[in-house]
């Protein structure tokens, strides 16, 4: 059985804190013409104290077998696209108006404040990945803008890629932090070398939207507007390693990638699936959600947190002879 948390609008991402402890929830929510978006910071702890309410916060509880999920922080806001930690107190967020905002997370005083506030990109902000000080920001404007993060000195656009001709869907820092991958609707990904600020070789998925992309060592992995899922080498970018074009029958939001050998991707056709990469037909798709799945992430103890327009978080384990723990 899978716990499940409801939020107050549909959520669209969810990234664990580097340490594990807190888990950024964002959300959006359709105000007649306008998006309006909401951001809760959950604590992961096992042992999370019951906190109570206040005017400014409010908290849910709901009990895990591992774990309890507290939600501390509520904050109306525009649409928010993605976001991504950049400390155990920091995290950086995209939103629909095109900003890229900074926050700080006191957990003690359950106070979570803006405090930098990037304004570089004309339409919707995408993607947003944290590698070190460094922000990498994707646009539906075709740009990716590469932002120096320091306590020394204010936030700047430290160089701009360009290259997409259409919308950049999704952008990933590899191991080394010199180079990222970027997909969009062209159906390619570009991997990017930072230090000469151009492109350094391109894989060709489909010709259809590419929509995510993940990345472990030297395997990426993306889901694609038709609903497949692929990884590639991008060491020999033209050998396909691995591809599911049956188990999603509409466009895959997002794919992460465990290891060489596991990977998970979820769907707008409600359901989210684990891939295992050495014999598919080992995979599981989990279908306790009822409607778009748009968010997913790795949790602790080894389990999955799916979340999207059914407002429903769901925290579940897995096992790899087609049977849900």
């Amino acid at each position: 059985m899978a716990d499940t948390f409801q939020t107050k609008y549909s959520i669209d991402c969810l990234r664990l804190s580097p340490d594990q402890k807190y888990l950024l929830c964002t959300q959006s929510k359709l105000n007649g013409a306008m998006w309006g978006g909401r951001i809760d910071v959950l604590d992961m702890s096992q042992s999370a104290k019951r906190v109570s309410a206040s005017e400014t916060s409010s908290v849910r509880v709901f009990t895990s077998s591992q774990h309890i999920l507290s939600s501390y922080i509520n904050k109306t806001i525009q649409g928010v696209t993605s976001a991504d930690w950049m400390n155990n107190r920091m995290f950086v967020s995209g939103t629909d108006d095109g900003t890229v905002e900074i926050y700080r997370f006191n957990p003690d005083a359950l106070k979570l404040t803006l405090t930098t506030t990037l304004n570089q990109h004309d339409r919707v902000v995408s993607s947003v990945a944290v590698k070190k000080e460094s922000v990498l920001s994707a646009s539906h404007d075709g740009l990716i803008h590469l932002w120096s993060i320091s306590s020394l000195s204010p936030a700047a656009v430290k160089a701009t890629f360009r290259g997409h001709h259409d919308v950049v869907q999704d952008v990933c820092w590899f191991e080394d932090e010199n180079q990222f991958v970027s997909v969009g609707n062209e159906g390619l990904a570009f991997v990017w070398d930072t230090r000469t600020r151009s492109k350094s070789s391109s894989i060709r998925f489909s010709s259809d939207a590419v929509l995510c992309v993940d990345v472990f060592e030297h395997f990426v992995a993306v889901g694609m507007e038709n609903g497949t899922v692929e990884i590639r080498d991008r060491r020999s970018s033209k050998k396909v390693l691995y591809r599911d074009e049956t188990s999603h029958k509409l466009p895959v939001f997002r794919v992460l990638m465990k290891d060489e050998k596991l990977a998970v991707s979820a769907s707008d056709d409600t359901t989210v699936r684990v891939h295992s990469l050495g014999d598919n037909k080992k995979g599981f798709t989990y279908n306790g959600h009822k409607d778009y799945v748009r968010a997913l992430e790795w949790g602790p103890s080894g389990c999955v947190l799916s979340g999207g327009r059914d407002r429903n978080l769901h925290c579940w384990m897995y096992l790899l002879n087609g049977k849900q723990q």
